[in-house]
């Protein structure tokens, strides 16, 4: 399995210096890079929407997510999931890729856009427990 998290220097990055895409690993992912900077700055925060509630990697997080200061704006391959959304932006999506699996998530899971609330959000550890269970299968 492959998970990618966002950040300054993940996916394109702060002026496009990270550089995945038209790489191997943007190739393995459920979304396109873009080859400039993607980051979307949200200081007032922005509210994460659950878009397929069944989706294994979802079991027991709750529905009602808290709010992100920013992501890596990506774009949904066409057989990738959209599990999670920002606005019209994907921020967590899955996928099959070769025998395995693939996941992108836009946002940090720590400080600096993933802020201490999401972090002590009851949903923070089964979605990342749930994720990589689900990524290793």
């Amino acid at each position: 399995g492959l998970l990618m998290v966002g950040g300054y220097l993940s996916f394109a990055g702060i002026e496009g210096k990270a550089r995945y895409h038209d790489t191997p690993v943007e190739t393995a992912l459920p979304v396109t890079v873009s080859s400039h900077d993607d980051r979307v700055e949200c200081p007032e925060g922005i509210q994460p929407v659950v878009t397929e509630p069944g989706h294994p990697v979802l079991d027991g997080v709750p529905h009602d997510w808290p709010p992100l200061l920013g992501y890596n704006r990506l774009a949904a391959k066409s057989a990738t999931q959209v599990l999670v959304r920002c606005g019209a932006d994907p921020l967590l999506t899955v996928c099959s890729h070769g025998a395995g699996r693939s996941a992108a998530f836009a946002s940090d899971c720590a400080p600096h856009w993933c802020p201490p609330g999401f972090m002590v959000w009851p949903g923070y550890n089964p979605l990342w427990g749930n994720l990589l269970r689900w990524l290793c299968d």
